[in-house]
This record gives structure tokens, C-alpha cells and sequence, in this order.
């Protein structure tokens, strides 16, 4: 099987992207285990983790909020709500449109789950010092909110 060569800067934004990618895969692995346990999806938990911190809000906020379809979060939706989770009330003057809110047994179980989720983040992330952390979290947000105009610019330049 031929070796993928590209120019340096290529191999360069490749073996990042590998890294980066290796060390999400190694804590979401983590994380998916101590969801298991609690009989939630990460996709599940995200939503009740959203609900709990910023508060009730539409299905399509949450959709902005944590960058998924409407199918999907549809779907993550019924299946909460199915365990008695979250609760959807019709907002006043819509005819379809909900607020999505933590149900009393929601509010339970995310209160006992967040605090493990985050006891494994911080040990995971404590691999690296404060300052490294908050380095990682700027070139993150660099990375996910950069320039699209340049992004589309760099997709067209031909490899030097």
C-alpha cells in the first residue's frame, strides 16, 4: 500500500489532527464507560448537561447549542423523555414548537452524574498544568470558531 506524502505543512496538519484526535477518542472512551454505567449515551447526556446549566430552551437552541441535526436531537429527545427524563411543554402562542426542561428525576440523576463526568475530565486533563489547559482550550475554540472565509481560501490553494 503506497505512503501518503504530502507537502510539510500537509504532514504537519495531519499528525495534529491525529493527535488531537487520539486524545478525544482516549477521554470520550472514558467518559462513554462512566455514562454506561448510568445508562446514558454521550449524546443523552449532553442534552440533560445543557438543560441543567443553561436552562430550559427550545429543541432547536439545543440543536445550536451542542451542533447537532433536528433528527438526531428529535430522536435524543423521545428517548428521554420515554425514561421520564425531560419534559417538553408547548410554548405559549406555537403550535409546534417546545421548551425542552429537566424533569424531577432528571434533575436527579444529572446531579449524581455530572460531578463523576467531571472527576474524570480533570484527572484526564490534569496531564497538563493550568496554563497548558487554557492554552489547549484557545487554540480549541480557534480551531471550531476560526475564519471560514479563510478556511474556504485554504481549501482551494494548490499544494506548494
Amino acid at each position: 500500500m503506497a505512503k501518503y506524502e504530502g507537502s510539510k505543512k500537509t504532514m504537519r496538519a495531519l499528525a495534529a489532527y491525529t493527535n488531537l484526535v487520539r486524545a478525544t477518542d482516549s477521554i470520550v472512551g472514558l467518559l462513554t464507560k462512566q455514562l454506561d454505567s448510568f445508562g446514558l449515551t454521550m449524546g443523552q447526556f449532553r442534552v440533560l448537561e445543557a438543560v441543567l446549566h443553561v436552562g430550559p430552551m427550545s429543541q432547536s437552541a439545543l440543536c445550536e447549542k451542542l451542533m447537532c441535526s433536528d433528527g438526531n436531537m428529535t430522536f435524543l429527545i423521545r428517548k428521554l423523555m420515554g425514561r421520564g427524563l425531560i419534559l417538553r411543554e408547548t410554548i405559549k402562542g406555537e403550535n409546534i414548537k417546545w421548551t425542552i426542561h429537566l424533569s424531577p428525576a432528571g434533575q436527579k440523576l444529572i446531579a449524581k452524574v455530572f460531578p463523576q463526568h467531571a472527576r474524570v475530565i480533570r484527572a484526564r486533563m490534569a496531564a497538563l498544568k493550568g496554563r497548558e489547559q487554557e492554552t489547549l482550550r484557545n487554540l480549541c475554540r480557534k480551531l471550531g470558531y476560526g475564519n471560514p472565509g479563510r478556511f474556504l481560501r485554504e481549501l482551494v490553494i494548490v499544494e506548494e
